[in-house]
């Protein structure tokens, strides 16, 4: 469905043929950029190697690069595809933290789990009410999955099932649909955010980044206001420990200036790790 440009009759064929009976020789040379923009003509299929050799490329210490990696196929599955994945992984040394296997099919990732327990493993599910959202959140839980990953639905998506899931160490992540998707905007990151969910996928890396960066701006002026109140908290306090001895006020006070200094600064410099630097040019489906 990236390459629908294409009007030849070969490429139509092509495209309406079931994937397990094509071969890498057929699709090879096929153009999957076109269809997003011209900037992009001439993009290929890339192999899940290829794909795992670019993470490791942009995995810098502390896990600046991760995958979701989605586990597809007709039901029920392939056998050989959770023992393929699991070699393509093991042979391109992907870290655990770098990598999470995503898939609709729930025996699949079970089998997935199985040969490559290291690895985290998220449901796929694109519920109709909450009603079936909790049945896929339990479902992933019984079958010892790392979490689930719903349409991105704030109705869906609730501050209680997070909650529940949080509470059984599990993840939970969402997706939107192809661009454009009404729910990828700032109003539904910030209530899925609120809701406590651990991971937002989007179409718009620009926008996303943007809103996060505003979001971490507008937390460091909460800390910082609260840090003016508890340095004259603590002013006030010490005055009152210590007979209105302004020398040993002003010791008392330092040291408290010092301890929510720290911390502000720990915050700022953690917060500053999680801004990228400019974005490489890629595309991302």
């Amino acid at each position: 469905r990236t390459s629908t440009k294409d009007a030849s009759t070969a490429h139509r064929t092509l495209i309406r043929t079931p994937v397990a009976r094509l071969r890498w020789a057929d699709v090879k040379d096929m153009d999957v950029g076109m269809w997003y923009s011209a900037s992009f003509a001439g993009e290929t299929l890339p192999l899940f190697s290829d794909v795992l050799l670019e993470l490791k490329k942009h995995d810098a210490p502390g896990g600046s690069a991760h995958l979701f990696a989605e586990l597809k196929g007709e039901r029920p599955h392939d056998p050989r595809l959770p023992e393929l994945a699991a070699r393509a992984v093991s042979h391109a040394h992907v870290p655990p933290h770098a990598l999470t296997f995503i898939s609709f099919s729930l025996p699949l990732l079970v089998e997935m789990k199985r040969v490559a327990p290291q690895y985290a493993a998220l449901y796929i599910a694109n519920p109709p009410n909450a009603e079936a959202a909790w049945r896929a959140a339990k479902a992933a839980v019984s079958a010892h999955l790392d979490g689930v990953d719903f349409r991105a639905d704030p109705a869906l998506v609730t501050a209680d099932l997070c909650e529940w899931m949080h509470a059984r160490g599990k993840r939970v992540a969402v997706w939107v649909s192809r661009a454009p998707a009404k729910e990828d905007c700032a109003e539904v990151w910030e209530q899925l955010t609120a809701n406590g969910v651990d991971e937002l996928t989007s179409n718009l890396p620009p926008e996303i980044w943007g809103w996060r960066a505003r979001a971490e701006r507008e937390s460091d002026a909460r800390v910082a206001a609260g840090t003016a109140l508890g340095v004259s908290a603590a002013f006030g306090a010490s005055m009152l420990a210590t007979n209105g001895s302004w020398q040993l006020s002003e010791d008392l006070v330092d040291l408290a200036h010092s301890v929510i200094g720290t911390a502000c600064s720990a915050r700022a410099f953690a917060a500053s790790g999680l801004r990228p630097p400019p974005p490489p040019q890629l595309a991302w489906y």
